[in-house]
């Protein structure tokens, strides 16, 4: 039962990861009022941040790569 369990944590990771993508300049702007908004969650989440342009942001968030993503409409 111990292995079991021991197999079960090893497959999820101990940390959830909240996927954010900007604009390409535009996350020195941005990030600190975006991650500000998760200050209340759980420290067990990492936060990753992305840059690109806004139909490569778009695409990710459509595919769950990404959790938000900051954009102009292209």
């Amino acid at each position: 039962m111990a292995a079991a369990e021991a197999a079960r944590r090893a497959s999820q990771p101990s940390k959830r990861i909240f996927a954010m993508g900007f604009l390409t300049g535009q996350e020195v702007d941005w990030l600190r009022r975006a991650t500000s908004l998760l200050r209340d969650e759980p420290a067990n989440i990492e936060t990753r941040v992305s840059s690109d342009h806004s139909s490569t942001l778009a695409a990710e968030l459509v595919h769950g790569k990404l959790d938000i993503a900051f954009l102009r409409t292209e």
